[in-house]
């Protein structure tokens, strides 16, 4: 596992197999983290989990290919503490840049946070057999490109779903999107 345990910038770059990077940082802490060129696999547990942050930032760094894939079956730690995603947050999340992001989940679903999530850039494709996003607070959307496959909701949110601007398409869900409140304000979206 990578830990990263203090706010600052990283870059990342390379493979990491049956592993995962861990943000265990000050409750008050940032952390960006630059995915240059990244292929992270973990069998059971998120690729990418937050445990403590103040927020966390994931930049795609252009021109490059990153992926994330996860096993079917999660340990017993991975359960214990509620971890529902290939990538997994506690804590506010910020997905930008204009690189891409490939993530297979096979276990419930593709990108879990707890908090807030905000994507403002990069390519991402998402296949998960439960939601293809599923936050606990708000999710934004704009300047990006998202494409899902999901056996459950495409976008799940507890409470507001917001989508200003970018392209979006579900190829396959039970539901498309799921929230308290749905505001689409622009962007070419198909389901």
């Amino acid at each position: 596992d990578l830990v990263i345990s203090n706010g600052g910038w990283y870059v990342l770059t390379g493979t990491l197999e049956d592993g995962k990077i861990i943000v265990d940082a000050h409750d008050s802490s940032k952390v960006w983290i630059r995915l240059n060129g990244v292929t992270v696999s973990c069998s059971d547990d998120a690729c990418l989990r937050v445990d403590q942050a103040d927020k966390v930032f994931l930049t795609l760094a252009e021109d490059t290919e990153n992926s994330f894939t996860s096993g079917t079956v999660y340990s017993e730690e991975a359960l214990a503490d509620n971890t529902g995603g290939t990538i997994f947050s506690h804590d506010d999340l910020t997905i930008n840049g204009s690189g891409s992001l490939s993530i297979t989940a096979g276990f419930k679903h593709g990108i879990d946070v707890n908090d807030s999530l905000v994507i403002t850039g990069g390519t991402i494709t998402i296949t998960a057999p439960q939601d293809g996003i599923h936050v606990s607070d708000s999710l934004r959307f704009m300047e990006a490109s998202l494409t899902i496959d999901a056996g459950d909701d495409a976008v799940h949110s507890d409470d507001e779903l917001y989508i200003e601007s970018g392209t979006v398409l579900i190829n396959s869900c039970y539901e498309g999107f799921e929230a308290v409140t749905i505001d689409i304000a622009g962007g070419d979206i198909t389901m």
